[in-house]
This record gives C-alpha cells, sequence and structure tokens, in this order.
C-alpha cells in the first residue's frame, strides 16, 4: 500500500497527464496545439484541411473545455473490427509463448476484458465517433493473443523510452511473431520493475501512439504496471489512516488496474488513432475526459476492495466511464 494522498499534481490517468494545457493556437511558424496521446500538447504541423483552417485563422473548432464538447478535427478513426495483441515485457509471471499454454492470470483478465468489451455497450460509445465520411468505428474488437518478452538490453532493459516502445512492437513483426496490421492495436504491457522514463507514475499511466512501419501506419500503446504507483495508477481509496488501498476485483491489483488504462487507451487508439481526428479545445481525447470517473457499483464491497462496475465474460472490473460525443457527459455504456 502507498501513503499519501492524491493531489491535483499527482493524479495522472492513462494518457492523462495533470500539466496544464494551452488553449490557443500557436501563432509561430503555422503549427497547431495537438494532442500527444499521453494527455498533454505538442505543437505539429496541421496535418487536416480542419487543422489547417484552424491554423491559417487562428480560430479552433467550435468546442470548450472541459466538460465542453468534443470535435472533430478531420482524421482518421479506425475502422471495422480491431485487433489487440500484448507484448508482455519483463514480465515473469506468465509462462513462455508455447502452443496451447495457458496464459497468466494477469493475461486472462486482459484477454477477458479484450472479448467482453466486444459488442458491449461500453465499447458502443466509440461507435458514436465517425471520419469525414461519415463511417463509424465498429463496436467489435477481436483478441489476437499475447507473447512474452524478457526485458533486453536491446529496448533499454527496464528503462525504456517512447521509442523503445515502437522497437519492441516492430521487433516482433519483423521476426514474425505478430502480423503488420493498419487494423491492430498493439499493447506492450510491462512489468512492475520496468519502467517508462518520459513519465510513467508521474505525468501518465499509459500512451497511445502510430507510426509508420514498413509503409504501414501501425498503432500501438504502452500499459504500465500500476503495482508500481498504485496511488497514482490503480483505481482505489485512501483508508481512514491515509493510506492507498488499491481496488481489485478479480484479486490481481495489477491485472486490474491495467484493464482500467488499457480500456482508456483502446478507446482513445480507435477514436483518435493519428492524434487528428476526435479532441476538445484542451485536446483532451474522449477517454481523457472521463478518466477516473467511474460508473454505478454492480457489486462488491468499497471495505473489502473489490468494488465493480462492469461484469463481462463472469469477469468483474472496475473500468472508467467514457464520453459519448453527440450529447456530451460520460457513461458506462450506451
Amino acid at each position: 500500500m502507498t501513503s499519501g494522498k492524491r493531489t491535483a499534481a499527482w493524479i495522472v490517468a492513462a494518457g492523462f497527464a495533470a500539466a496544464a494545457h494551452a488553449t490557443g493556437i500557436n501563432p509561430g511558424g503555422g503549427l497547431i496545439p495537438a494532442p500527444d496521446g499521453k494527455g498533454g500538447v505538442i505543437y505539429r504541423e496541421p496535418t487536416t484541411e480542419i487543422e489547417a483552417a484552424e491554423a491559417a485563422t487562428g480560430i479552433r473548432a467550435p468546442d470548450t473545455i472541459i466538460p465542453g464538447p468534443i470535435s472533430y478535427h478531420g482524421g482518421p478513426v479506425m475502422l471495422g473490427t480491431t485487433r489487440v495483441y500484448r507484448i508482455w515485457y519483463g514480465w515473469h509471471g506468465g509462462p513462455p509463448q508455447l502452443p496451447n499454454s495457458p496464459p497468466s492470470h494477469t493475461d486472462w483478465v486482459m484477454q477477458g476484458l479484450i472479448l467482453g468489451l466486444n459488442g458491449s455497450p461500453w465499447y458502443n460509445i466509440n461507435a458514436a465517433y465517425y471520419n469525414g465520411a461519415g463511417q463509424h468505428v465498429s463496436n467489435s474488437l477481436t483478441d489476437g493473443g499475447s507473447i512474452y518478452l524478457p526485458t533486453s538490453a536491446t529496448f533499454g532493459g527496464a528503462l525504456l523510452n517512447d521509442d523503445s516502445i515502437y522497437n519492441i512492437v516492430t521487433s516482433q513483426i519483423a521476426n514474425h511473431q505478430l502480423p503488420l496490421s493498419a487494423s491492430t492495436v498493439y499493447m506492450v504491457v510491462t512489468a512492475q520493475n520496468v519502467d517508462e522514463t518520459s513519465g510513467f507514475c508521474r505525468t501518465y499511466c499509459a500512451w497511445h501512439n502510430h507510426r509508420a512501419y514498413s509503409g504501414v501506419d501501425i498503432k500501438y500503446a504502452f500499459i504500465g504496471d500500476g503495482d508500481r504507483c498504485p496511488a497514482a495508477c490503480q483505481p482505489g481509496r485512501y483508508d481512514g489512516e491515509g493510506f492507498f488501498e488499491p481496488n481489485c476485483p478479480t484479486g490481481d491489483c495489477a491485472a486490474d488496474g491495467m484493464a482500467n488504462v488499457a480500456a482508456h487507451e483502446l478507446s482513445e487508439a480507435v477514436t483518435d488513432p493519428d492524434l487528428n481526428a476526435w479532441y476538445d479545445a484542451s485536446f483532451y481525447e474522449n477517454a481523457d475526459k472521463c478518466a477516473w470517473t467511474f460508473g454505478p457499483r454492480l457489486g462488491g464491497s468499497p471495505a473489502d476492495s473489490n468494488v465493480y462496475d462492469l461484469f463481462l465474460g463472469g469477469i468483474p472490473f472496475q473500468v472508467q466511464e467514457n464520453w459519448i460525443p453527440t450529447n456530451g457527459g460520460c457513461a458506462i455504456g450506451l
């Protein structure tokens, strides 16, 4: 358990940074502020006609700061069935990747999340988002399976950076362990002793991004083990003595915390895969706007730290709500 209280400077969500956000168009060089996939802001060249108009006029698309609406900025969304792969980096709790080998309990929980979200009211919120042709995200997910990798000096050992995550993913594609696909989200899930040095446990718990590889725009995400910093990256509460108690509805606190941030990043990856589609005036993507906001309790006891707000495929989860674009607001399903 971790002592101390969550403060505005310490609360971080999956890809949600606590730092203040800029709110205007950068007047120099025609650059625009945009999401960085971590809940923060970067300045970059416009990549869509809508963004180019914003850069030229200095006027943002018609939206406002949280809790205001979210708006479309011209970029793509992920269409059709999205496949999710998990690369367990530095993870020692699972078996080697052998044919028909049973997954570890932690991977079982994460797999159950993906399979359970498929066709669910929770994931259906993402189906309200669309591209410039009016094509909507599909309420359809499929599980691609998992790979276990030991820490390697090739990628930085137990001290990773943002490029490490991309390199881990592409190494497995190059080795034909994973397929090369633009309709896939590759999740690098790290062990408790592994740090992501650009800000894990300090300004984010997870993030998503995209980059070209062999001519294909791949989407990938970093999912950190919240056991490294429970008060920052796991759902939970403080007891009467000020100690943080993570909420663990399956009894596996690492898996339960990862499930929450993985759902967050998955929602953002399908609705804003290239960081130029759906975000608000503060550059928050859909899941950012509802980070750490949970749905009504379906079961479990706060005193026993096993509260859940989703029950998917026989597994209890505590997963944050998501933002509905049509009328605004956070919800646990649509």
